[in-house]
């Protein structure tokens, strides 16, 4: 699968994705549609399993007010418990646990971590996945257990979206409003919202006078579709399907719509990378051969593997193969060399699966290998093979209109009865994060969260900020790395942290804290200081960003306009995990424990 190329070959693939980057940089930048704006698509957005059932407005007196019912909200709270920390509410937009694993149940989904190191806690539960990749279904029955197991559901509020959180210092403490009419007043409060929680849809001309079903791939109506996770699609027979995205969410769901579609148009900007993923059944006697500590072994190692800092592997995936195979320098042009040997390998297999060579090489991604998140699939390339599906490649420039029949893209007008939307979730400066998950954030003196941040995220870890008492973040921006793979090791370091500093304010009796602004501005300017800006000659440089494809891990392209306060923390994970240890060794020194004054 590897070529070693020569200088020629290697100079003709920079001198391809340098044709790519320009081609995707110069045209109009696709934007979230405002829904403020269309509101006849909200019901795109609409929870499918929602109960729309009424009930009077409550007053709740709590200790620990978390937004949101996934993994981040869940491991504070299991963290909370293991603290002896009782007092806590969940709050949050779903019918049940989940998060991610809630929203997101298109058929196909499944993670794209093993699910040995994924899934929180299984040493805890003795729990071992049914698969390697376990999909929707498992994963959120796990969630489910997790939550019984933890006792959380009585302390759930769900079917409720939370619309302010506001600091009171006469309390002191937090008074949350929510779409229903409650108060809830707590000591602390942790904004578990996720950085992808909003559901994007596209701004694209005519969108909403579509005159089909349209649907995001977050908000799966069955109803609509028939089938279930697994697929078997029947309410799609005979209708023309378009799907706009080619990201890690259509490579799951594509081969499904492929196989029960009349006809499936697949619109794509930019393609994903597809190397194998080669799921599998668990070996039994593997799991019953897991010694204690097996989990935490193999999640650490996983980590410092895929952030270059580890050889010895112990789970071999795509990730950890690319990360063996690319990440053995940190000088620039060596690494680029080592990413075109991996990179040609993985196109090259394009060919190897897709029989119709202009639509092979249309499928090929002609980019850095990590400028985009890597796909792993076993289906997807082969559904190119039929002949009811047809990629639209759009070159770089996206689609360009719709009307009340379908969509147009290059000037050619694609007839289509149901609209699917795997076009993500809103990404975005911290600025804009009140806007983002609906939420009026104000802190000390009615200073809004937004305005805080205004100049750029003012943070300690990524989890605290200044004016805001009481208040954490589940981990995004400053909060670690380049967007480690398995996301849920970092939510879990991050609950750890944030859950024994609310124990020692309740040890001390000081019912709030608030981290010193001196820590505070250290760590934002070992954030700029480590930023891509300040880099040279490696990965992680500006250098290398800028011979990426456009993406929300390149700011769009838009580089130049990026705040480097509002970057991650340019270090392997293991570093950022370090320094969250240490000060809790350090009994949280960087914070203030009660009042002032």
């Amino acid at each position: 699968m590897t070529l070693l190329p020569g200088d020629e070959e290697f100079n003709d693939a920079l001198s391809r994705y340098e044709t790519e980057r320009e081609r995707r940089t110069s045209r109009v930048r696709s934007r979230p549609l405002d829904l403020n704006a269309h509101e006849e698509l909200r019901p795109v957005l609409a929870d499918p399993l929602a109960t729309h059932g009424s009930r009077e407005p409550r007053v709740i007196q709590t200790g620990v007010l978390v937004v949101g019912t996934g993994f981040s909200a869940m491991l504070l709270a299991m963290e909370l418990i293991d603290r002896g920390v009782d007092d806590f509410l969940l709050v949050d937009t779903a019918t049940d646990f989940g998060g991610t694993w809630y929203w997101n149940r298109y058929p196909g989904a499944q993670c794209d971590v093993q699910s040995y190191i994924y899934l929180p806690r299984l040493e805890q539960t003795g729990y071992v996945p049914t698969e390697a990749y376990a999909h929707q279904p498992e994963i959120h029955a796990y969630v489910q257990r997790l939550a019984r197991d933890h006792d959380l559901y009585r302390r759930a509020l769900f079917e409720t979206r939370v619309t302010s959180l506001t600091w009171e210092e006469a309390q002191p403490g937090w008074v949350t409003r929510t779409n229903r009419g409650d108060v809830i007043r707590s000591r602390y409060a942790y904004v578990a919202t996720g950085p992808l929680s909003q559901p994007k849809l596209p701004e694209i001309e005519g969108i909403d006078t579509f005159g089909g079903r349209m649907l995001h791939t977050s908000r799966w109506d069955y109803e609509l579709t028939g089938g279930g996770p697994g697929g078997d699609l029947d309410g799609l027979a005979g209708k023309k399907v378009g799907i706009i995205g080619t990201g890690a969410t259509s490579v799951q769901v594509v081969p499904h719509l492929a196989r029960s579609a009349g006809h499936l148009y697949v619109f794509q900007r930019t393609p994903s990378t597809i190397a194998p993923r080669d799921n599998h059944p668990t070996d039994e006697s593997w799991a019953a051969g897991l010694e204690p500590g097996w989990q935490q072994r193999m999640i650490e190692n996983f980590t410092d593997v895929t952030s270059g800092i580890e050889r010895d592997c112990q789970i071999l995936d795509g990730w950890t193969i690319s990360s063996l195979a690319i990440l053995r320098s940190a000088q620039l042009d060596e690494v680029m060399r080592l990413d075109h040997d991996y990179a040609s390998g993985v196109r090259a297999r394009v060919d190897e699966v897709v029989s119709d060579p202009a639509t092979a090489e249309s499928l090929k991604g002609w980019y850095p290998y990590f400028c985009k998140r890597p796909c792993f699939h076993d289906e997807y390339l082969d559904a190119f093979n039929r002949p009811n599906v047809t990629l639209v490649d759009t070159r770089g420039q996206g689609v360009s209109g719709a009307d009340e029949s379908g969509l147009t893209a290059l000037g050619e007008h694609y007839d289509l009865d149901v609209l699917v939307l795997a076009t993500g979730f809103e990404v975005g400066a911290p600025s804009e994060f009140e806007r983002r998950v609906g939420i009026s954030i104000l802190g000390r003196g009615g200073l809004s969260l937004s305005e805080h941040w205004s100049k750029g995220m003012k943070s300690l870890f990524g989890l605290y900020t200044t004016e805001f008492p009481g208040l954490a973040f589940a981990p995004a921006i400053q909060a670690q790395a380049s967007l480690p793979p398995n996301i849920p090791h970092a939510l879990a370091e991050a609950a750890k942290h944030v859950a024994g500093v609310i124990a020692k304010a309740e040890r001390d009796g000081a019912g709030t804290f608030e981290v010193s602004g001196d820590a505070q501005a250290g760590w934002v300017e070992e954030i700029v200081s480590r930023s891509p800006a300040r880099q040279r000659g490696s990965r992680g440089s500006l250098e290398y960003q800028e011979k990426c494809v456009p993406s929300y891990l390149n700011n769009e392209g838009r580089l130049a306009e990026k705040r480097w306060e509002d970057a991650n923390f340019g270090a392997p994970p293991k570093e950022y995990f370090a320094r969250l240890h240490d000060d809790a060794e350090t009994q949280h020194k960087t914070f203030q424990f009660g009042r002032e004054g």
